[in-house]
Order: structure tokens, then C-alpha cells, then sequence
């Protein structure tokens, strides 16, 4: 979910509530994944390894000065 999975994160979810339809924590956490403030609904994988990059080059700009 925090690197752009959302989609196969939420499927594995609702794959592991077909066997465990009575587990509160697997309930709660499919509704926290709806929660737009634990997780940002736009993110992709692509734009989370994007984040990664951008950081990594202003470290390595950083240390230049």
C-alpha cells in the first residue's frame, strides 16, 4: 500500500477474507486502506520509485556542497 500496491494489496486482502471471513483485524485493515490519509490513493508503484530517485539525487547533490 505505501509503495503503489493498493490494488494487490486490497485483492490479497479480500483473497484471505474468503478463507477467514470472521478475522476483525483483516476487517479492519480493508478499511483503513480506504483511509485517503494512511494512504494516498493516487500512488503508483512508478511514482514511488520516482520519490526514490529524486531523493537519492538530492543527496548526492547535497554532498557536492
Amino acid at each position: 500500500m505505501e509503495k503503489g500496491g493498493a490494488k494487490k494489496a486490497r485483492a490479497l486482502v479480500k483473497d484471505v477474507l474468503t478463507v477467514d471471513r470472521d478475522n476483525p483485524r483483516l476487517k479492519s485493515f480493508l478499511a483503513k486502506m480506504d483511509d485517503p490519509i494512511r494512504y494516498e490513493s493516487a500512488l503508483t508503484a512508478e511514482h514511488s520509485g520516482d520519490v526514490g530517485r529524486v531523493q537519492s539525487l538530492l543527496q548526492e547533490g547535497a554532498e557536492f556542497l
